[in-house]
């Protein structure tokens, strides 16, 4: 932690880089080995981990992370749905809730992620407040009047976290499939769980092996 902080009697963890898991074209050299540069220079010791973003690149790209600093948490700290203009808001949820599922979360955690999080919280019916950026990205929760309406992504989160109690601790799994995302947890109370996405339209038998045991379930498109 931050000497600042500690002497000022705060807890408040410290996040290094919060950059993309890729690299943007316009990024510096400086820009690619941040994060290299900050866990083994002289603020790694006052670092809680590292931040990234969905925005580009994969989860994969989180191994090298956890290979530099195996003690240090890695964090996806920011990422979001998008809806461009004509998309109609049933479109917009089923894409999140298929990209989320297969491309953020699922890869994250499987990756060396211990926390998932996304942004907006909760913008209006356009999108607002905001003061420039992103101009199509979607929030957790879209507030109009009295009403509030869920958002793929939230929904990709939420149905993940009715299966991670804290203290889960990730556990080896596979599966010979095709198109299928896994990870797989063991619970506080030594239970296995499962999390999978199959990007087929129609139901398939899924073979997964974990903990030193092999099945096969259906899962529906």
């Amino acid at each position: 932690m931050s000497p600042a902080l500690r002497a000022a009697g705060l807890t408040t963890e410290v996040l290094g880089s919060d950059h993309t898991w890729g690299v943007h074209d316009g990024d510096s050299g400086a820009d690619r080995d941040h994060v290299a540069r900050l866990l083994t220079g002289p603020a790694a010791p006052h670092l809680a981990g590292t931040a990234s973003h969905c925005c580009s690149g994969d989860a994969a790209a989180q191994d090298a992370v956890h290979a530099l600093a195996p003690d240090e948490r890695v964090r996806v700290t920011e990422c979001t749905g998008t809806g461009a203009a004509g998309t109609t808001e049933a479109q917009a949820f089923a894409d999140s809730l298929y990209w989320h599922s297969s491309r953020v979360v699922l890869p994250a955690l499987d990756h060396w992620a211990s926390a998932v999080l996304e942004w907006n919280l909760a913008p209006d019916p356009t999108g607002g407040p905001h003061v420039g950026g992103c101009g199509t990205c979607t929030g957790f929760v879209t507030l109009d009047g009295d009403l509030a309406r869920w958002s793929g992504e939230l929904a990709v989160l939420a149905h993940a976290s009715r299966f991670l109690p804290r203290g889960s601790v990730r556990v080896g799994s596979s599966s010979t499939a095709a198109n299928v995302t896994q990870v797989a947890f063991q619970e506080p109370d030594g239970a296995v769980v499962v999390l999978l996405h199959q990007s087929g339209w129609t139901t398939r038998a899924v073979t997964i092996d974990v903990a030193g045991r092999r099945f096969t379930v259906p899962v529906a498109p």
